[in-house]
Formats: structure tokens, C-alpha cells, sequence
């Protein structure tokens, strides 16, 4: 929630159907926090397969109780290797099948688009992107990041003072 009637989430998650509900404040996507309705979607008017991938959901009435993140100051880049939290209820692990009911969370670190380009070994990245890394886990195999099913959900870091900054929502991963 980026404002007390106002939820940011990713263009692809609404282009094709309209939410009717959102959940605010719940660790579990079943029940708890505070149940709206959704009024109106906003995309991106750049939207276009990956690029600007965000939209904005509406609500009917606003939500009190549950402090909105706050945004980026406009001109300031995430630098390279700051830590992002990224949240959701996606997948616990690729090719699982299953997702969870409670809010999971991975600690990663956001990469220069140029950076992430030479690791992913793609040149998809734009500048309106945000790219982060996960650590191995040598138990999994596998790199920590967010998953299938965690599209539109927040990637988050910390500022000096201590509070919440929305830096992204996951979109798509490779």
C-alpha cells in the first residue's frame, strides 16, 4: 500500500482480470488484515510486456491502521548491493507447484542493470527496471529470489531513518 487507498502491484497480474478484492496487513492470504474492494486499476500507460510493468489499484474506501511504504525520493538510484526484502505468497520453490498460505519473505541484493545483465546473461533490463540477487543455498541447490506466483507483490529496502521504501514489485525472473 503506497497510500491509505491506493496498492501498487504489477501490470501483467490485472491487464486480463480485474481484481475485485485486495488483502492489507494479513501474513496469511486466507484472513487477517483488512479486506477492500478495488474501484479502479490504473496501468502504466507504458506498459508493454516486461517494460513499466506496475499498476495502481484503487480502493472503494481507505485503509487506516497500516502505515503506507514510502516511495523513492524521484533522480535517486538504488545503488548496487543494497539489501532488498522481497515479499509474497508465490511458490516456495521453482517448479514446486504449490504455493503458501503465509507471507514469505527473501533477503536480496539489488544489482546495476549492467551487472545484472552480464549474470543473468540477458540484455532484457531496462532502465525503469530493478534487478536483484539472491545467495546460493547449497542445501537447495538453488539461488534465493522470489518465485513463480509472487508477481505484483513489493520489494522493499530500508532508508537511513529506519522506514520502509518501496523500491519495486516483482515482475519476472529467470
Amino acid at each position: 500500500i503506497v497510500e491509505h487507498s491506493i496498492v501498487l502491484t504489477a501490470a501483467h497480474c490485472v491487464r486480463y482480470s480485474k481484481p475485485n478484492l485486495v488483502r492489507i496487513g494479513s501474513y496469511n492470504v486466507k484472513n487477517g488484515g483488512v479486506v477492500r474492494k478495488v474501484s479502479k486499476v490504473i496501468i502504466h500507460p507504458d506498459y508493454g510486456s516486461l517494460n513499466n510493468d506496475y499498476a495502481l489499484l484503487l480502493l472503494s474506501e481507505p485503509v487506516y491502521g497500516i502505515r503506507p511504504v514510502g516511495l523513492p525520493e524521484q533522480g535517486v538510484d538504488i545503488v548496487q548491493n543494497t539489501p532488498i526484502v522481497s515479499i509474497g505468497w508465490g511458490y516456495t520453490s521453482e517448479g514446486s507447484g504449490k504455493t503458501t498460505e503465509d507471507l514469505m519473505e527473501v533477503d536480496l541484493v539489488s544489482l546495476t542493470n549492467k551487472e545484472c545483465n552480464k549474470r543473468y546473461g540477458l540484455d532484457r533490463i531496462k532502465s525503469a527496471m530493478l534487478c536483484t540477487w539472491g545467495k546460493w543455498d547449497p542445501k537447495t541447490k538453488q539461488r534465493a529470489d522470489a518465485c513463480s506466483g509472487d508477481s505484483g507483490s513489493p520489494n522493499f529496502y530500508y532508508d537511513k531513518s529506519g522506514r520502509i521504501i518501496n523500491a519495486g514489485v516483482t515482475s519476472w525472473g529467470s
